[in-house]
């Protein structure tokens, strides 16, 4: 079974399963690319289709597909929503955990998770981010938060990760 993954300048490669948690390079342009552990959870890769960006009105074109997050790239950006209004159990939190991961081993991107549409966001979540925002930051990329609701800026700005974490105002 081959094991699906693009490269940083978005071309779509298949890897033999022999070559996963390795890097290799991409045969149209020879940018390094790690190849992640297969996945048997996860459900067929969807076909791509050019989407309005509802926040700037740009097109883009969406990166993958992955159970718990919509994921789009423009420009130099990564762009994440999270599918289901609520992660509440552990299992969901630590796979969301791993797919933001595995985004931010794919490239030199700098990501942007919106919130939009989040009713409930959990402590164990947010401090995933934080996890990931210190892993970003060595390279010189960085987390942002949008569309983050005021109780939770509110709830944030208590728990000062506003001074770790890069929240968008609007």
């Amino acid at each position: 079974m081959a094991i699906r993954v693009r490269c940083p300048n978005g071309h779509l490669l298949q890897i033999k399963e022999k070559h996963a948690e390795k890097t290799v390079a991409c045969p149209r342009c020879s940018a390094p690319v790690k190849v992640p552990r297969p996945r048997q959870d996860v459900p067929p890769k969807r076909q791509a289709e050019k989407v309005a960006q509802p926040e700037t009105g740009h097109s883009f074109m969406p990166l993958f597909h992955y159970r718990h997050l919509k994921v789009r790239k423009e420009d130099d950006l990564i762009l994440v929503q999270f599918i289901k209004p609520s992660i509440i159990d552990e299992r969901t939190i630590q796979e969301t955990a791993e797919e933001l991961l595995s985004l931010a081993r794919q490239g030199k991107y700098n990501m942007v998770v919106s919130f939009s549409g989040m009713a409930i966001v959990l402590s164990s979540l947010l401090s995933r981010l934080v996890t990931l925002q210190k892993q970003l930051e060595p390279e010189g990329r960085q987390l942002r938060l949008s569309n983050v609701s005021k109780q939770l800026r509110e709830v944030l700005t208590a728990a000062k990760l506003d001074q770790v974490l890069h929240i968008e105002r609007g």
